[in-house]
């Protein structure tokens, strides 16, 4: 067994957000180790080789790769070891353990940050009846096929779900050459951010079928049809089923932040967010555990994930380990769909929230209040489901032990 216990703090995922937290742990002093599943570090930005990152770490518009690129020379030129191919399999007496290619690795520290992003939710996940053909992938699976294979996955190509990276690789395939015959969304609103839908969409004549979805598919070893329906508002299916002769069937309907290791630790979780009940720091209920990026929530945003994680250094340089039992709960109000933190410690001053909205929203008001005190209101113009919004809301000024963000 290799054991690894000089480390102030282990980052477990080689993804933006972990890699960014810890170029900047290091600047900060503290002696970093990371480690990663995957033969190597990057995450899901190696095969996003469109632009649309970088623009508030670089100041540039950088494509995925380009963006790890500049992370992996960061963290070489600060000397952080990284043992990639390495699957952490969980704790036992408050050490760390990993399976990889030098053995058993056991690492013992006073901070842990997970930082293992998401999963996409399969075809299990929305239940479609029919055969078991080949040509259904989840739109991820599909761009790794696509970007870094160099393989062809089909011809004529059906998306179930708008959400971003379906609406990215509806544009994709089109420039491949393939036929993207719509995307069908069972909500009566778009999954993706509204820059998507008119760049993958629009600007390229994809038909996009709201409160649509698909019930049925059927092929022998290649899928040859599905079968749609509109759903009413209650996303119950109504009139009569339409057939669309495909090849390829891509599933974009949604990811869930992957923390599945941590769920046997008594991990408190979200059942809006999915992902772990942490502070104003992402400090869980688990001494000394830190959770960021996509495995904490979905960001909309990698810069977002990756700026984010600051949160996270600071509660370590703070000596944060384990929550402060005098702390202020935050409720989920009308039009809320999830936020983070779920709790705030008292007496930290000015703490971010970072919130989605449940449906469309225009011309309303967002509230943080505390019985019938308002703490903090905003004026919203427009906010979509798909965009994630933060708010600086000053502590000092919450008095009770629980406040309730809402939209009115």
């Amino acid at each position: 067994m290799v054991k690894l216990n000089n480390f102030d703090l282990v980052i477990v995922g080689g993804g933006p957000a972990g890699l960014f937290l810890a170029k900047e742990a290091k600047k900060k002093g503290i002696n970093v180790l990371i480690f990663d599943r995957e033969d190597r570090i990057g995450g899901i930005l190696k095969q996003c080789i469109h632009t649309g990152f970088g623009l508030e770490i670089y100041g540039k518009d950088l494509t995925g790769p380009e963006v790890i690129e500049n992370l992996k020379e960061e963290i070489k030129n600060l000397d952080i070891p990284i043992f990639t191919k390495s699957m952490c399999i969980g704790f036992e007496d408050g050490k760390l353990y990993f399976y990889s290619p030098k053995g058993v690795i056991e690492t013992k520290s006073g901070y842990y940050i997970f930082s293992l992003g998401a999963r996409e939710r399969n075809r299990g996940s929305v239940f479609i009846e029919g055969d078991r053909p080949s040509g259904i992938f989840t739109a991820g699976f599909a761009q790794y096929i696509t970007n870094i294979l160099g393989l062809k996955i089909g011809n004529k190509i059906a998306i179930l779900g708008s959400g971003d990276i379906g609406l990215i690789m509806a544009r994709r395939l089109i420039l491949e050459g393939m036929e993207v015959i719509g995307v069908f969304e069972i909500m009566p609103f778009y999954g993706g951010l509204p820059r998507n839908i008119r760049q993958c969409l629009e600007d390229f004549d994809i038909p996009l079928y709201l409160s649509h979805t698909i019930l049925k598919v059927s092929g022998d070893k290649r899928l040859k049809k599905i079968f749609v329906s509109e759903v009413d508002q209650n996303l119950k299916p109504v009139g009569n089923l339409k057939e669309f002769e495909v090849d390829t069937l891509l599933l974009s309907v949604g990811l869930l932040p992957e923390i599945d290791i941590l769920k046997k630790d008594s991990l408190k979780i979200d059942s809006k967010t999915l992902g772990p009940f942490v502070n104003q720091y992402f400090l869980t209920n688990k001494e000394g555990v830190y959770v960021i990026g996509n495995s904490l929530t979905i960001f909309d945003l990698v810069d977002k994930a990756m700026t984010s994680s600051l949160n996270a250094l600071d509660g370590i340089l703070k000596g944060k380990r384990i929550w402060n039992e005098d702390f202020i709960k935050i409720k989920k109000g009308d039009l809320i769909r999830n936020f983070v933190p779920q709790i705030i410690e008292r007496d930290v001053g000015f703490v971010k929230i970072y919130y989605r909205v449940s449906e469309p929203i225009f011309n309303k008001k967002l509230y943080l209040k505390e019985e019938n005190k308002i703490i903090f209101e905003k004026k919203i113009i427009a906010k979509y489901p798909a965009e994630m919004d933060e708010i600086l809301i000053n502590t000092d000024l919450i008095e009770k032990d629980e406040v309730i963000l809402e939209i009115l």
